[in-house]
């Protein structure tokens, strides 16, 4: 019991930032909240600067900027096969969850010529507009490479959690002997919690890509508003001249200013500015999600978070599966049965001596 105590002690410091009362927080690895919080700045970062498939043309000075091509691996270091294989090669049984080879492809520049073969291949009859399924369709095919990098932000998270997990307990544990002997009864269902994390990870993606493209944001309108006044803008700078110091357009121009794009221009831009507009709305929306609904809860803070698994109520419960599995069992299970009760009897020898 004093042995998870401790451990819980540590936990709370760690996740509380409060690094000054213990001298082991001078290593880096065990400044969890401090490391983890990094790796989801460099994931918002990424995300907003490589997620898309091909780069966009219009971008609001005062957002993001969809023009970094910058590789993932370039700034924020994304697991690389050399990094994944030392991290396996020191935690094995975190294979499912490390990938081993994301490479992260830059934006292609093509994309008015992309958005012309995703509308060729999803119009119908519509009249000066377009059907529902072309957004859905362009910001599938845009959004292709959320779920490998979101399986990369995680696979960080959880080997960051997995590294502190067990520098924790070397602390709570001084005793070899006795880790040996916590570890195997614990590491089943820190695994499951890991997993956890994951399926909410890759579920949150799902319900991105798969379901038909909707906000009820201002944002949106906002920016495909202001998309929309910058290309009549551009229109009419041509038709501008220079009147007392300042660039003006004469009123007659105005209603001229766009009658010279034809129907496959002029939807292909508004395909554009309204795909822009909704991944702007999206991407924020599902980096917020994944810290919150993840990270945060599933992997960190939540009841069942796997840093709460190795607690004094863990231990406690260890009397009641022995009183369960003493209650009564067929031969069928009975060599797993006394498998579990030997773990059980480990453990608590484990607890009394400490």
């Amino acid at each position: 019991m004093r042995i998870a105590g401790k451990f819980q002690e540590f936990i709370r410091d760690a996740l509380a930032t409060n690094y000054s009362h213990d001298d082991a927080f001078t290593n880096k690895d065990l400044r969890l909240i401090t490391t983890i919080l990094s790796l989801t700045a460099d994931f918002n970062r990424d995300f907003h600067s490589m997620s898309h498939s091909h780069s966009l043309k219009t971008v609001d000075k005062d957002d993001f900027s969809f023009g970094d091509t910058t590789p993932v691996s370039c700034k924020s270091g994304g697991i690389t096969c050399s990094v994944a294989n030392d991290a396996l090669m020191e935690y094995p049984e975190l294979e499912e969850f490390i990938p081993t080879d994301l490479a992260i492809d830059e934006p292609a520049e093509d994309i008015m010529e992309w958005i012309g073969m995703v509308r060729l291949g999803s119009h119908g009859m519509e009249l000066g507009t377009f059907g529902p399924t072309m957004l859905a369709n362009a910001f599938h095919e845009q959004s292709q490479k959320w779920p490998a990098m979101t399986e990369q932000y995680i696979g960080k998270v959880i080997l960051t959690v997995h590294r502190f997990f067990h520098k924790a307990l070397e602390l709570a544990c001084p005793e070899p002997r006795i880790r040996e002997k916590l570890k195997p009864i614990i590491l089943d269902e820190l695994l499951d919690r890991y997993s956890e994390g994951k399926k909410q990870a890759m579920t949150l993606v799902a319900i991105e890509r798969e379901r038909r493209p909707y906000t009820l944001s201002e944002v949106f309108s906002q920016n495909l508003q202001a998309s929309r006044g910058r290309r009549i803008a551009n229109a009419l700078y041509s038709s501008t001249r220079v009147a007392s110091g300042i660039r003006v357009v004469d009123h007659n121009k105005i209603e001229t200013a766009i009658t010279n794009r034809s129907n496959d221009i002029y939807e292909k831009e508004d395909i554009h500015d309204i795909l822009e507009s909704y991944y702007n709305v999206a991407c924020k929306r599902f980096v917020d999600n994944v810290w919150h609904q993840v990270v945060d809860h599933v992997l960190m803070s939540g009841p069942t978070n796997p840093l709460r698994l190795f607690s004094e109520q863990w231990a406690f419960n260890l009397d009641s599966m022995k009183m369960e599995l003493e209650a009564g069992e067929s031969r069928g299970v009975s060599k797993r049965c006394e498998a579990l009760r030997k773990r059980i009897r480990d453990l608590k020898e484990a607890m009394d001596v400490r």
